[in-house]
Formats: structure tokens, C-alpha cells, sequence
């Protein structure tokens, strides 16, 4: 994994893999959240959103690559984002991961932290 990221990334989960807001900063740290958490959650049905693709570039020494994606878990249905940043050496790494729980499967009734719940309004 750590080959996929740019030494400073930063991995920030609201709920989708820990069920809290969690954030990850540092190849090490999110190694091993993805080793804790991945398969614990059930983490399936990856899917990038080809459509939300986008090479921006705000200045010209200054480019990035957004890819949005939509996933699910234990837990219910989640989105993400990944931003690409080219390295010196012209490869293309992970700096930024956001990974957001969007709806929860209503047969877990009331098995997330109440404060998750408040603020998904269920």
C-alpha cells in the first residue's frame, strides 16, 4: 500500500470504515487502519465514478487528480475521494483520502454511536 502514497497522506473517515471520525495521517498509520479496518467492515462493491473524474489544475505549478468512488460495508452505503498528486519522479500518489458514510442500512436499527446517529439524522 505505502507504494500508492506520498509520504505525508492523510486518510480522514467519517464513519464509513470506524464508525467514528477518525483521521489517519502518514503511510505507516493508514496501513495499518486499512489492515484493522478493511475486512472487519466488509468493505465491498467498489465502484469509481468515472463520470466525477477530474485533472484540476488551479496554478500552473499547481495539478492535482480528484476521483470520487462509491463503496459499501456492514454498515451501509459510503462515498469517497481521492486526490492524486504527481511525485518528482512523475508517478502519481495518494495525498488525501476521504471516505464518508452516506446512509446506514436500516436493519442495524441502533448499533452506531448515537452521535453518528444524530448526525445522520436517523
Amino acid at each position: 500500500m505505502s507504494s500508492l502514497l506520498i509520504k505525508e497522506s492523510h486518510w480522514r473517515d467519517m464513519a464509513a470504515l470506524t464508525g467514528d471520525f477518525r483521521t489517519f495521517s502518514g503511510e505507516s498509520k493508514i496501513e495499518q487502519f486499512l489492515t484493522d479496518r478493511l475486512a472487519q467492515s466488509k468493505f465491498q462493491n467498489f465502484r469509481a465514478k468515472d463520470e466525477l473524474l477530474a485533472f484540476q489544475q488551479p496554478y500552473p505549478d499547481l495539478v492535482w487528480i480528484n476521483l470520487m468512488f462509491e463503496f459499501r460495508t456492514d454498515v451501509g452505503n459510503a462515498s469517497g475521494i481521492v486526490r492524486l498528486v504527481p511525485t518528482a519522479d512523475g508517478e502519481w500518489k495518494t495525498h488525501m483520502v476521504y471516505t464518508n458514510l452516506m446512509r446506514k442500512h436500516l436493519w442495524l436499527g441502533q448499533m452506531l454511536m448515537p452521535c453518528c446517529n444524530i448526525l445522520l439524522g436517523i
